[in-house]
Order: structure tokens, then sequence, then C-alpha cells
């Protein structure tokens, strides 16, 4: 086993599902690298600074863990604080909190698939790495192939899902591979020159005792228990051919609205008329054979065996009626953007479509791609051409020049087909597309949601260059998507074939990096939805969008009319997110976050007045902080008919006291219902006095109580010490709740920024407790999801407000080198929760103009989902927490006024 060709093999074949093993598992990572390849432009501190560790978490972390596998896929994966495992069947996730556990079923399709994937299946090697063998070694006593995988450009760049945006790539990768069973036993990541990451196996055994024992392989609550935490998946909204026909939708642009091409500037080349009929499948041979080692090799090589380049003809067809068939019965009826009508007519008005591609391909960087026969859709540019220095994407009206990248996702997975290599692959009967000889394979991805949503479950590989002849998505007995290349002959590349030939006088475009990209393979539904409404024609858009919406498990921008027609008749008693617009909704791109071209005028006049705060300096934030109070408190007096009391209250377990001040109406005697408050400020920032007059107002204008929280901040105690503050502080209001004159029963939660984050999680951690009840819950433009993956968070870079680098500073003081892992707690971060149900009434507001839009929108949306009645309301114009420092704006007004109205609704006045 000394060649790259045997190394293909063993990974490829790596069986985890046959193990049955017991090791101990160590990782280390230096966070300082971490930090700095997942994030290379944000700030770091200075050296010696105080603060360091809330921005740059220097130095290394080692942590061990426990892994146990059985035949069967069963597993079980404990770590600190952590427990995942598996029966085989079902899969489950417990974690520890304040020293119970909480466990959870894994709905997600991944549950089905290896703990420690990296190690245990490491197909992930074959594709977009060149690998070198170092030799033999000897690794936890066993014999062992040490091999180094480096990084190669090639056209599976194009596929994004391989590497994160904004994350820089490896040196290098070096594993040590078992010699017999394929899985690694080692695996280092070396960046910038040094190692990044380490995780190995230490201390195996093989057939250990305990893989016997099937209690191993159940969570300690108990299934019951993790059954009852299980997120519920929407019915009809996740059918993955309702995922297809988005996709198609998509690449297609709606072609029964856009009428095909007449001219046929390729015809002999392509020996056909456009219009072609799709061609018919012929059955697929019986029984599941493995796939070749000859095949392997084809599929890891393709690319190699392409020099010094190809010339060919892409033949496409799609069959959108199909899809638009299997829409539920319910799209139909409840008229999103007018879907079900064009579901309705699918028949009628949308032929199976045609399209034909004239190829050029040299290198990943140097194409030249024609569309020549077909629909013609807007978005789809009709030329494109890259040099290896610049693309042109050449459409009818304009030309976009931009740097230079592969070609787009299904040309490159034709051309490079080597990321078949991570599905299950069987057959390998011989075959004729196009005059050439090739081998049938049927293909099953190992993870429903990580294969391509264009995912084939059937190929063809060229029996000489490894390309993809053929391309074959069906949807259950009909043929969904069909991909053939033809014509393929040997090409170099003459002079200037590279070079665009620009009609004059056409309109040329700098294009931005995320501009006018097809959305590869890995994209997700709600990146679709954006990519589409942008390329549909005008008709189609609203249809669309209200379809992909409606998948993505129902839509918070809703008409009113169009949700009480989705309820259904007999559905009157359900809770409905009531969802308030204040203008015209718009989607959340980088374009659309623009403060400069869409702030309210009153908000920007005041934004332009305000300090910049920069975060990765957290004492001078905090100062800049005090600054606005005091301007604030200048500008307007307390309250003369509110009363102040502060009192400290004891902190849990132990804690330091915690301090909680009280408001309370002069002229109302009596026992009056209470907002329980929790101040803002990214966890970091903010004290409790800084929202004084906010309470003054709410107390005057609802007519209720008031107890507002001082939480210690991050990053000097960081999760859980905030959040056992305000639950000490929420548990003295209700057992103080006579003396203070409060109606218990009558306690509303809620929040601002990071303070509605902490409000929502107080809320989660009062329900699982069930201690204290809480009648309400308002949370303002709240702070939920450490991932930072929304197009939002993206977005929004802008340092006049809460932006991104000032997030993810917030989120790494809060919780550490957790954020962004599932080790994060969902009373950290509610956006995880897996479990919505029980929850009391919510009230959510925020600004289409703040980072946390998406975030929020989605809460709500799953809130609803769990029937809890939700109000939503997006303020267009609104950027983060723009009623704070532009009160007297009519935004703002509208904005105050809207809150102060749920809060007497909640309190039933």
């Amino acid at each position: 086993m000394t060649d790259t060709p045997d190394l293909v093999v063993l990974l490829y074949r790596a069986d985890w599902t046959r193990l049955s093993l017991a090791a101990e598992v160590s990782r280390t990572v230096d966070l300082d690298l971490s930090a700095l390849r997942s994030e290379p432009d944000v700030p770091r501190a200075r050296s010696g600074n105080e603060w360091e560790t809330a921005t740059d978490l220097q130095g290394t972390e080692t942590t061990r863990s426990t892994l146990l596998v059985a035949p069967g896929r069963r597993y079980r994966y404990q770590g600190e604080g952590f427990i995942d495992g598996s029966d085989g069947d079902r899969s489950w996730h417990e974690v520890e909190d304040d020293g119970a556990w909480v466990a959870t079923l894994t709905t997600d399709p991944e549950g089905s698939g290896p703990p420690l994937r990296t190690l245990l299946r490491p197909t992930w090697l074959l594709t977009g790495f060149a690998l070198e063998i170092g030799g033999p070694v000897t690794a936890c006593g066993r014999e062992a192939l040490r091999v180094v995988a480096t990084p190669q450009r090639s056209m599976s760049d194009s596929m994004r899902w391989r590497e994160p945006r904004g994350r820089e790539p490896l040196d290098r990768v070096e594993v040590i591979v078992d010699a017999e069973l394929g899985i690694l036993l080692r695996h280092e990541e070396i960046f910038q020159g040094q190692a990044l990451s380490l995780t190995e196996l230490v201390s195996v055994s093989f057939d250990p005792a305990q893989a016997g024992d099937d209690a191993q392989f159940q969570p300690p609550s108990g299934w019951a228990a993790a059954e009852k935490n299980a997120k519920p998946t929407p019915p009809d909204v996740l059918d993955s051919d309702l995922v297809k026909l988005t996709m198609v939708l998509m690449a297609g642009g709606l072609g029964a609205l856009i009428k095909p091409s007449s001219s046929d500037p390729f015809g002999q080349a392509t020996r056909e008329e456009p219009g072609t009929a799709m061609p018919e499948d012929e059955p697929f041979p019986p029984g599941a054979l493995p796939v070749s080692d000859e095949v392997l090799h084809l599929l890891h090589a393709g690319q190699d065996r392409q020099e010094p380049g190809i010339e060919a003809t892409l033949h496409c067809w799609q069959d959108i009626t199909a899809l638009l068939s299997r829409a539920p019965d319910r799209v139909r009826r409840a008229g999103l953007g007018r879907i079900g009508s064009l579901v309705d007519a699918a028949g009628q008005r949308i032929p199976p479509e045609h399209t034909v591609t004239h190829l050029r391909i040299a290198g990943p960087d140097r194409y030249r791609i024609d569309e020549v026969a077909g629909p013609k859709a807007r978005a789809r540019p009709v030329t494109t051409v890259c040099d290896g220095e610049r693309r042109w994407s050449i459409f009818a009206d304009k030309v976009k020049v931009g740097a230079p990248a592969p070609p787009r996702g299904e040309i490159a997975n034709l051309l490079d087909p080597s990321w078949l290599l991570e599905a299950r692959l069987t057959g390998g009967t011989e075959t004729v597309i196009g005059g050439r000889r090739g081998y049938r394979l049927a293909a099953a991805p190992d993870y429903p949601h990580r294969i391509p949503m264009y995912s084939p479950d059937e190929v063809v590989v060229d029996a000489e260059l490894g390309v993809l002849l053929g391309w074959i998505t069906h949807l259950g007995p009909r043929t969904l998507m069909r991909y053939e290349l033809r014509d393929i002959t040997a090409y170099s590349g003459e002079p200037g074939d590279f070079q665009p030939d620009l009609p004059p006088g056409i309109r040329v475009i700098e294009e931005d990096p995320d501009d006018g990209v097809t959305p590869g393979p890995g994209d997700t539904p709600s990146a679709m939805a954006g990519f589409f409404a942008r390329q549909a024609a005008k008709d189609a858009r609203s249809a669309v969008q209200g379809f992909v919406d409606f998948i993505r498990g129902g839509d918070a921008r809703l008409p009113q009319d169009d949700a009480d027609d989705l309820a259904g008749e007999d559905d009157e008693a359900s809770p409905r997110l009531a969802t308030i617009m204040c203008g015209e909704p718009r989607g959340t791109t980088g374009e659309n976050m623009d403060l400069d071209r869409r702030l309210d005028p009153e908000i920007a006049a005041a934004l332009a007045e305000l300090p910049i705060m920069d975060l990765s300096d957290i004492p001078a934030a905090r100062e800049i902080m005090l600054e606005r109070r005091a301007a604030a408190a200048a500008d307007a007096a307390p309250s003369p008919t509110v009363v102040r009391q502060d009192h400290l209250v004891p902190g849990l377990n132990g804690a330091p006291d915690v301090r909680v001040r009280h408001y309370r109406p002069i002229r109302a005697p009596g026992v009056l219902p209470c907002l329980y408050w929790i101040h803002g400020g990214g966890h970091v920032l903010g004290q409790v006095d800084q929202d004084d007059l906010v309470m003054d107002h709410i107390v005057d204008t609802v007519g209720c109580a008031a107890v507002s929280v001082e939480w210690r901040r991050a990053p000097e105690h960081p999760f859980p010490a905030p959040m056992d503050d305000c639950y000490a502080g929420l548990a003295w209001t209700h057992k103080h709740a006579a003396e203070l004159n409060v109606d218990p029963q009558r306690i509303a939660v809620g929040g601002a920024s990071s303070g509605g984050g902490s409000a929502a999680g107080l809320v989660l951690l009062a329900r699982d407790r069930g201690e204290f009840p809480v009648c309400f819950q308002l949370l303002i433009y709240p702070m939920l999801d450490d991932r930072n993956a929304t197009p939002a968070s993206m977005a929004l870079t802008d340092p006049r407000v809460w932006n991104r680098t000032s997030n993810l500073i917030g989120w790494r003081a809060y919780v550490g080198d957790a954020a962004g892992t599932d080790r994060v707690s969902p009373y950290a971060a509610p956006a995880r929760a897996a479990n919505l149900a029980g929850l009391p009434p919510a009230y959510l507001a925020v600004g289409d103009l703040d980072l946390f839009i998406d975030e929020d929108i989605e809460y709500a949306q799953r809130l609803q989902q769990a029937a809890v009645p939700t109000e939503l309301h997006v303020y267009p114009g609104g950027s983060h927490a723009f009623e704070t420092y532009a009160p007297g704006s009519a935004l703002a007004r509208r904005f105050v006024r809207d809150r102060d109205e749920a809060l007497r609704r909640a309190f039933g006045f």
C-alpha cells in the first residue's frame, strides 16, 4: 500500500458502521489562529490588554472526550458538559445545565452520520486536496500511513459548502490513516505554518465489552425526556422534493414566463435543434454491486485527465411541471403570492425545458461558456469568459467584471466529479452517451442534508476522462433534471479565446464578489429565495418568494389575509403570528442593508451625531455608553410620578448579591402587573440606570410596576453568571410580590438587544424549572443567535451601529470559545432552543436595518409554529436601537406606541 490509488480506495471504503471500538479523543486548538482564520478582518486587542481574552482568546485549549462505536451505526460520544449518541435508529444529544442534564432527540438527518465525521468518514480528503503518502507509521498500536493533504486549485472551488465564506484556507492537513480500516487515527490542521488544531484517537481498544451493552447507546435521561425536547418538523415544509422544486424554479427562472429563444447559433455543433425532448431513461440494472476501484480512481483524478482542456456541448433538460405537481394542497389553498394559481396551471403553461451550452475549458480559471439555445433567464449571462486574471459575465444589457473564479456549480460538478466520492456509489455497468463509453452508477447521499440540492441519483462517468457524461435526478418515477456532456474534444485554448467581445456602448459594472453568483449545490433554501427573487420575471417574483418562504416553515411577512387562509376554516381557535410591517418588506441582502441609502432620514440625522463605538476596546466603549446616557439624562428629567427604589437580592448558589431597581407609579395604589426588565449592552456594556427613563415611561403610560436587574457583565463574568443574576432577580420579585404590591400571575419579562436575548433565555429557563410563572415576553430587537450566520449578520458591517464585528466580540465575551459551536446553551442563545412549546405569548420588534432582523423573524416564526401567540413588528428604515438615539423621530414614536400598547394588552388593560 504505497501509492495514491490504493489510498483513494482505502479512504472511500472506510466503513464506520461496522466498527467496534472504544477510544479516548484528544483535541487541541490554537485559539489565536482559529480566530484569525475565521475572522481575519476583526481587530485584535494589543498584547497585554486586560480585555484580550474577550476578543482574541489567546493560547491553546485541550479537551478530552470518550468515544464508543458499535456495529449498526451505534455510538456514544461524551465530553465535558455534553453526550451525543445513537442506538442505530434514533440519535440524541444531552447537555449539562446547572448540574442537570437535558436530553434532546436529534431529528436532523445528520443524526444518522458518525460522530467525529472527520476521523471516521474520511472521504472528504478525496475532493479538493492533493494527497502525498509520507510512509508507514505505527499509531495506537496499529499499522498506518502518514499522509499530507494539500488544498489544490480545482473546479470544486465553486462548491462553496467546502469552506465557509470568509474563512482563510489551510496550508495543509496532516493525517495518519489506519492501513486496514481506512479511518483517521490522527488529524492535524496547519495554518500559516503553525499547528491550528490536532484531533487524535488515543488509548484505542477494539471489540470492547461495553459495545454489547445497549444501555450505552440510549440517553441517560431516557427516551421520553429526549422526545419531549425534540424539535418538531413542520408538516409539508421540509419535504426534499419541495426543496428540489425551489432549486429548479431558481435555476430555470420560470421558463413558462420567459419565452425561449428562436435562434440556433450553435445548431450544427450540437447536432440537435433546441427543444429536443428529454431522452428516455433506461431501467437501471438490478442489484447493487459495489463500485469498482477503477471508477473510484476515475472520479478522483478526473480533472487531471482533462489536460490541457476540453471543448464540449452541455445539454440540460428540466421538468418543472413534475415539481410543481408535488406542491401540497395547503400551498394551493394559501395562494402565497398566487403560487397556487401557478401550480394549478403548471401542466398547461410549463413544458419541459431544454437548454444548450457551449463549453471551452482550459482550467479552473481559464474558460469560455456560451448559452446558445433555450430559455433566456435574465439573471444568467449569455457568455462568461475568464482568462485567469479577470472574469466577464456578459448579459444582454450589461457586463459584470470581477475576479477570476471557477465555472458555475453544475459545470464544475460535471468536469470535476470528485465530490461524488462523499456519496454511496453502486453499479458500474458500461453504457454509451454521445458516442463515448462510460460507467453507469447509482448515487445516494451519506448524509441527505449535505448532498447538493441538484443531487443526482444516477450518473455516467466517462471511461477515459473521468468527467460526468450524464447526470440524472429523479422525482419518484419521473426524470426531474438531466445533464449530458456531448461532442467532447481535446482543447488547448487559442490566443484570444478567453478575451471577451464586448458590444460597443454596453454598460460595464465592477462585480461585487457575492453578486450574480448562482448558488452552489450546498446553498440553503433561504439563499435560493433571495437569488430567485432577483432573477424571476416581475410578475412571478412574489409567487416564488412566497412559496420559498413557505418551504422554510412559514412566512413572518405574510399578509394577515393570506395567513388566515393558510390556517384553514376549521382552525379559528389556533394562535397565529400577528405580523406588522410598517412599510414594504425587503430582503436582507448586502445592498438592502446599506444604511446610507435606506436609513430613515430622521434616524440618519441623529445617528450622525453619535460617536463611533469600537467594541475591541471594551473600557472605552463603556465610557462612550456613559457619555450617551449622560447626554440623554440632561435632555429629560426623571418622571415626578414614578418612585424608584433599589434592593440587593441574594445571588444564586452563593453568588454575590444582585441589585434590582423597583419602579412604581405614585398614584396607583393596589396590586399591579409588573414588567421584569433586563437592560442591553451586547453582554459587555450597560447598567441598570441606563433604562431609567424607559422604565419611567412604561410605568407612567402602561400603568404597571417594573423591576430592572443589574446583571454582571462579560468578559469578567461570562455565562452563566449574568443569567443566574437575572433568574435571582425574577425569583426575588415573585417571592416579594406581596410587599411590592405586584400580581405574581401578571409578571412579564422583557429586555432590549442582549437584554432581549437574555429575556428570551430567562423565559426558557423559567419554563424548564417550573418555579416562577411568566405571563408575557417583551423582546425588543433581541440578540438571540451566537452563530452569526444569517444574511443580515453577514451584510451589516457599518461601524456606526451594532455590526458583525461587535456581535462576534460580544458573543465571544459571553460564551467564550464555545461561540458558534453546539456547546452553547439555549439559555445563552435562545435561537438554539429545540423546543419552544409552552412559552408565554411574545412580542418582538426590530428595525429592518438591524443586524438581528433575520434571527428575530425566524424566532418569531418558530414561536408561532410551537403554538405560542406571537406578535412581530418590523420597522423599515430603522437601525439597531434607533428609538434610543432618535426618540423624537416619527418612526421611534410609532415604535414606542406599539410596544406600550402590546404591554397594556398583555396585562389586560
